[in-house]
């Protein structure tokens, strides 16, 4: 199996954070990679690094970027894509955004479409090959009327637009970043299956567990500012951690069963112990950083507690025989729901079969049509929506957060 890139004494702090301190890592040809990590332990940073936009800290031994060869190309699929630069293109042309020069290119044309050497340039750069697979993808994403310009398009439109960038590069080496997030389920398993019958080598960053387990045979797992790699997919990680948790446990019981003999040894009295022992005393201290170690590497369990008590919840939403038309389409009929207190809800459907539009008569800034809608006197709605930046809150728009 070749070699395509390797990272080595990787170093990286922004100020007082260290994101990265002597990391490494070593990608093959074929690798289906899951990058995995808390928020804010370097994913999206280590994409930087491998695309070389950021780069790492001086350190020694210096920090080493080996490519397998100097035309080793790597394609990013960002998370999200740079609509406000690019609004005036259509959705068919939008891959353009991506290829600098084949924009430029295309931008030429536009004004003279008969010149020859622009025209056989475009076809040097594989313009045309990535043109049609580009579009080929759209259809199969079901993303019509791609003569459309891009300004206005849902969350879920504009990821089937990604998806299909990432899928016609040429490149060998795919960063995909939250590529299914505003999807729905159809798009991704058809997003699943090509992953699979590609031989391009990708590394993803994914919450959808289940996307992970499905497609990658390689995870990469960042903490504490190093990188583990794992030969398996998802699955296979959590058993290696939960194994490894019960390792851990094992040596934190017995560390502390020593803590506690050499604890009452050190609240003797000095009679007691007569002179007392630098080395016994420095062993003491070891036992200590060792727990304290111990369960900082601990896995964290969270209770997300989804099930019902069994107590009668307060409704806070109800429709009955609710129906919604919107320019003529009908949106929804004889829907019935109940939205209760404490309720966890998922909710799933095609792009366009109305998700949002649901959201908007929970908060009522649509009507129903028809039907009745009761909502709990004085309740807030508050929405979290694709395009909401969490620098932007204040105690102002959301209160209730700054309690």
């Amino acid at each position: 199996m070749s070699i395509l890139v390797t990272l080595k004494n990787l170093s990286l702090s922004f100020g007082q954070k260290v994101i990265f301190d002597q990391a490494e890592l070593t990608i093959n040809k074929g690798d289906r990679i899951g990058l995995i990590g808390l928020n804010g332990q370097g994913k999206s940073t280590l994409f930087n690094i491998l695309m070389g936009k950021t780069a790492a800290d001086i350190s020694t031994p210096p920090f080493i970027y080996d490519k397998s060869n100097e035309h080793f190309e790597i394609f990013h699929i960002p998370q999200e894509l740079n609509i406000k630069d690019f609004k005036h293109l259509t959705i068919e042309n939008y891959y353009l955004a991506f290829y600098p020069r084949l924009y430029e290119i295309h931008t030429e044309l536009e004004k003279d479409y008969s010149n020859n050497k622009l025209l056989q340039e475009f076809e040097d750069l594989k313009g045309w090959d990535i043109q049609n697979s580009y579009v080929s993808y759209l259809k199969a994403f079901d993303l019509d009327n791609i003569s459309r310009t891009v300004e206005k398009l849902s969350g879920g439109e504009k990821r089937k637009m990604a998806l299909s960038i990432g899928l016609s590069s040429q490149a060998e080496f795919l960063l995909w970043d939250e590529p299914t997030n505003h999807l729905d389920i159809e798009t991704i398993e058809k997003f699943e299956d090509e992953l699979l019958s590609s031989r391009k080598t990708f590394m993803i960053i994914s919450h959808d567990r289940y996307l992970l387990n499905h497609t990658t045979d390689r995870i990469f797992h960042i903490e504490h500012g190093k990188i583990t790699s794992f030969k398996g997919n998802y699955l296979d990680y959590l058993v290696y951690l939960e194994e490894k948790e019960a390792e851990l446990r094992k040596n934190l019981d017995k560390l502390e069963n020593k803590h506690r003999r050499e604890l009452a040894w050190m609240r003797q009295g000095i009679k007691a112990r007569g002179t007392r022992s630098k080395k016994r005393v420095e062993g003491f201290e070891n036992i200590k950083a060792g727990i304290a170690d111990i369960k900082s590497r601990s896995k964290k369990v969270v209770d997300l507690g989804l099930l019902h008590s069994g107590r009668k919840s307060k409704i806070l939403i109800e429709i009955k025989d609710g129906t919604f038309s919107y320019d003529e389409k009908e949106i929804f009929t004889k829907l019935d729901l109940m939205v209760a207190k404490n309720d966890k809800i998922a909710l799933i459907g095609p792009n366009g079969a109305g998700k949002s539009t649901l959201i908007n008569i929970f908060q009522q800034k649509l009507k129903l049509t028809s039907g009745h809608q009761k909502n709990l006197q004085d309740l807030k709605v508050v929405v979290f929506d694709q395009n909401c930046h969490p620098w932007k809150w204040s105690a102002k728009t959301y209160p209730f957060l700054f309690r």
